[in-house]
């Protein structure tokens, strides 16, 4: 009966008391603070006051984020102007009170590719400019999405 004991005693300290990872798991970390890393701008997560503000610094001092990376959640929305005859699509937030709302353009190369209007999303891209008569607009060029 001892001898059992002794044994499992010594099976139980090498084999009992292993710590055992789960190497998904950590690919999966590594996945996002890689990401983090790479995104100079991440408002995807957390209050909509910071998001709100956020973007309404972006469009008080265009020129300090070009060429930035950037990403946010929002409500996906296509525009369509008379004025210009064309579309735009837009990801959308709205501030604390839901009376305001601001958005980040986003391009992408086929028209078919663009989500379901009145979805949830989440964009990335990299800020940049374009001009449409003396009027300058940010939006998001590289753009990826997904559903929320």
């Amino acid at each position: 009966m001892k001898k059992i004991l002794i044994v499992l005693a010594i099976i139980f300290i090498c084999f009992g008391c292993s710590k055992k990872e789960k190497p998904a798991e950590e690919t999966e970390k590594a996945a996002e603070t890689r990401e983090k890393e790479e995104l100079d701008i991440n408002i995807s997560f957390g209050s909509d006051t910071i998001a709100y503000a956020t973007l309404e610094n972006i469009k008080e001092n265009p020129d300090e984020y070009l060429d930035k990376t950037f990403k946010m959640k929002g409500e996906y929305r296509k525009f369509y102007s008379q004025y210009s005859d064309q579309y735009y699509y837009v990801c959308i937030i709205y501030d604390a009170t839901g009376c305001c709302s601001l958005g980040m353009e986003f391009k992408l190369d086929n028209e078919e590719d663009y989500p379901m209007e009145g979805r949830e999303i989440i964009i990335q891209g990299t800020i940049d400019k374009y001009m449409d008569g003396t009027d300058t607009f940010l939006y998001l060029k590289d753009a990826s999405w997904k559903y929320c």
